[in-house]
């Protein structure tokens, strides 16, 4: 008997205790971060808005709670996700353009104000993610026109250029446009092909390299980052330069980029969700990016030396980063 009571003794502390825990993590504020993919930039810029944030005093588990949400690029996915976060969370960071365009449908059509703070849009007023009362964030705009110009410092006689970008996403389409402009500026042709997901990538890069195309500028495509090494598996064989939009992309097999840090970037997005969590309204909050300071000439000696292209000393000679 004595036995029994004990037991239901410990049955009713370990209730109480699970009840006093449910009753904690109810009264965290709930920040969720819906990253669309994982890929190099957008983890690096997820890890750079935890880390404000905690640097602010608002710590995972202590006094927020983070709810963490990743589609990995699949629509029905992104859509359940940031219902899930819209019905649950008090501030929303979201990481790339899919994930902000589907955090501010949904806050729209529950009829909330759940302040929303973006970063890794390339575009946010083509984005349609301007001029709203509860929505900041950052921009990664990279210098597009200087990245093209790489091609002609590589290879002074490179003649055609192809575009290779996710046709979903605007902050890619973007990219291509200016890219196309500046490559026709410097006296080179160009040519484009589009993709839904990677399992395109490599009928689209043949059919650039069946064009003629002498370099391929990939953008901050949030599917095409995940799958470089497709792009240079084919490429490398045929001495195309590949120039990308970041410097993720350089590690994963690019040649050369002048990029942007998104773990700064990320540190920057933080700080404006610490200024929401501090009771500062998100609409009141310039959208900004990086100072054109902090980008870097990143060159990837390994890469040149698997497509047999050879790296001018003098571009070498300006780089921030050589991978070797």
């Amino acid at each position: 008997m004595k036995t029994i009571k004990n037991l239901l003794l410990m049955l009713v502390v370990c209730l109480l205790g699970l009840s006093l825990a449910g009753c904690g993590d109810d009264s965290l504020t709930k920040v969720g971060i819906l990253k669309y993919v994982t890929a190099p930039a957008l983890d690096n810029a997820e890890d750079g808005i935890v880390e404000a944030l905690a640097k602010a005093g608002f710590v995972d588990g202590e006094n927020i709670k983070i709810v963490y949400q990743n589609p990995e690029a699949n629509p029905s996915t992104l859509t359940n996700a940031a219902i899930s976060l819209v019905n649950d969370c008090d501030i929303i960071f979201a990481i790339a353009t899919p994930a902000a365009q589907a955090v501010k449908a949904e806050i729209e059509n529950q009829g909330k104000n759940t302040p929303l703070i973006f970063t890794a849009v390339t575009d946010p007023e083509a984005a349609g993610l301007t001029n709203c009362d509860f929505i900041t964030g950052t921009n990664d705009m990279n210098p597009v026109a200087d990245q093209v110009a790489l091609i002609h410092d590589v290879n002074p006689n490179a003649k055609k250029m192809g575009v290779l970008y996710s046709s979903n996403e605007v902050n890619s389409q973007v990219q291509c446009d200016l890219a196309i402009e500046k490559a026709k500026a410097m006296g080179m042709s160009t040519s484009t092909q589009t993709i839904t997901s990677v399992n395109d990538i490599t009928n689209a890069v043949n059919a650039l390299v069946s064009d003629g195309c002498d370099a391929i500028y990939l953008p901050t495509d949030n599917v095409i980052a995940t799958a470089v090494a497709t792009v240079t598996n084919i490429t490398n064989d045929l001495g195309i330069i590949v120039i990308c939009g970041e410097e993720g992309m350089i590690g994963d097999g690019g040649l050369v980029s002048y990029s942007i840090n998104y773990k700064a970037l990320g540190v920057m997005t933080g700080e404006m969700g610490v200024q929401v969590l501090n009771g500062t309204k998100a609409g009141d909050i310039e959208i900004t990016g990086l100072p054109v300071a902090e980008l870097s000439l990143v060159i990837n000696k390994k890469a040149a030396a698997a497509a047999n292209i050879t790296v001018p000393q003098a571009l070498l000679d300006k780089a921030d980063t050589v991978i070797e």
